[in-house]
């Protein structure tokens, strides 16, 4: 009996060992199985399809579309409406320009006519480009430009008088300066008034007659004030001689009276 017993469990562990290689056999096989089901029943994997490329242009439709370009150009346009409304504004200023200065007197006829040419132009204006020809706004074009230059003309002769008078008032000032030495006297305030002279001289050169008028009564000014200052210097100069002349006399006699005592003469 106790020989068998080693026997039986030397049996019992064959046993045990050969189900659990035939367990190990069967959960293999099992999980074969379960990867080949998986890859049945996997979807295929979809084709992208392809992109639709966007079709050239036919040679059709370009034609078409030089076509439309032709005939959307342009006409050349008639004259320059808006031009016109900005050539009245700048006559209607140099209206008032005269008016303010009261010069309706010195414009005389010419005056007269360029005021009726103006109204027209702006008769055409105010009816719009609708209403109008282009012949009657080339006109008024025309119009609008012969009244400006009316009134230019009108003003540039009134200020070619008046800066030309104040222009020689300047000279003069000048003049006076140079003769009472402020040049040398004054040296600062003369040089201001030189130069701003020179300013209104290059201003009336370009014949800008009325902005050198400022100018020129500035020169003036300066001028007349550099003379005073140089007279008032050489007064001054001229009262300090007369003075250390008269001390000097003074002196003189005092010295003639000392030695005339010391010689025991008389005074």
């Amino acid at each position: 009996m106790r020989k068998c017993a080693p026997l039986l469990a030397e049996k019992e562990t064959e046993e045990f060992a050969m189900q659990q290689k035939s367990n190990c056999v069967c959960f293999s096989l099992l999980t074969v199985l379960l990867l080949l089901s998986s890859c049945q029943s996997a979807p295929p994997a979809r084709e992208e399809a392809p992109q639709a490329q966007p079709e050239a242009p036919s040679q059709e439709g370009v034609a078409v579309a030089v076509v439309e370009d032709v005939v959307v150009a342009e006409e050349p346009l008639p004259p320059d409406f808006d031009g016109l409304g900005l050539l009245i504004a700048e006559a209607q200023d140099r209206r008032r320009e005269v008016a303010h200065d009261k010069l309706e007197e010195l414009g005389g006829d010419a005056l007269v006519l360029a005021d009726k040419s103006l109204q027209n132009a702006e008769a055409v204006f105010n009816a719009g480009p609708a209403s109008s020809t282009d012949g009657e706004k080339a006109g008024a074009l025309a119009s609008a430009q012969a009244s400006l230059d009316a009134y230019k003309a009108v003003l540039r002769e009134h200020w070619l008088g008046r800066s030309g008078e104040i222009r020689g008032r300047a000279g003069a000032a000048r003049q006076e300066a140079l003769k009472a030495k402020a040049d040398v006297a004054v040296r600062d305030g003369f040089a201001a008034g030189e130069g701003v002279f020179n300013n209104g001289e290059a201003l009336f050169t370009s014949e800008e007659y009325k902005l050198s008028v400022p100018y020129y009564l500035e020169a003036e000014s300066l001028f007349v004030a550099a003379a005073s200052e140089a007279a008032e210097k050489r007064r001054l100069a001229a009262a300090a001689l007369e003075s250390a002349d008269k001390k000097i006399e003074e002196s003189e006699k005092i010295a003639a009276d000392a030695d005339i005592a010391l010689n025991g003469g008389q005074i």
